[in-house]
């Protein structure tokens, strides 16, 4: 039996080691296309074609870059990303056992879509589907489209919306809560 488990052990070793031994590097700098200036904590992840594959993650240094070592050969898909920036994906293949590869990223920024902010008043605490009142929201393609001189005249004219004005840069402006009684006033 000893002679047996010597040689089971010794074949598990030999069959470890070039694992260990066979691997690469991917390192390069993550930065903004526009104006070149680094993006530091950029997420590179760095997954194999195959699902059985292990996948390998990193975020950037401050100065952008990047390092991802124990790369084994293969075939691999990249990415790079980095929140208000379009992620670039790009393939790579590692095919010997010390390939060094740099891969320098540039993103481009991109507009993040936030959901539209509602500015409701009440007596009390409520979902906006549970209010009495009619609920209008001005988005902001019309508040962009819209010149204006003050913030109150993009809601000057709704419903539910009185406005007084004192002077040429002077208005108050008053919402009509669910009941009659209930007033709330913003100044601007």
């Amino acid at each position: 039996m000893a002679p047996f488990a010597a040689i089971a052990l010794a074949a598990v070793l030999c069959s470890a080691l070039p694992q260990a031994i066979l691997s690469a590097t991917l390192a390069g700098t993550v930065t903004d296309r526009t104006d070149s200036q680094s993006l530091p904590g950029a997420t590179v992840t760095v997954r194999p074609h195959t699902p059985s594959g292990r996948t390998f993650a990193t975020a950037g240094k401050e100065d952008g870059s990047y390092e991802i070592t124990n790369l084994p050969p293969g075939d691999y898909r990249v990415t790079v990303s980095f929140v208000g920036y379009t992620a670039e994906v790009f393939n790579l293949r590692i095919v010997t056992d010390d390939d060094a590869v740099r891969q320098d990223a540039r993103l481009t920024p991109r507009a993040i879509d936030l959901n539209t902010i509602s500015v409701t008043s009440s007596r009390r605490p409520e979902k906006i589907n549970d209010a009495p009142a009619a609920v209008t929201v001005t988005s902001s393609e019309a508040i962009e489209e819209r010149t204006t001189l003050t913030p109150t005249d993009h809601v000057s004219g709704l419903p539910g919306v009185d406005m007084a004005r004192t002077g040429l840069n002077q208005t108050n402006m008053v919402t009509r809560a669910s009941t009659t009684s209930s007033r709330v006033r913003f100044w601007f």
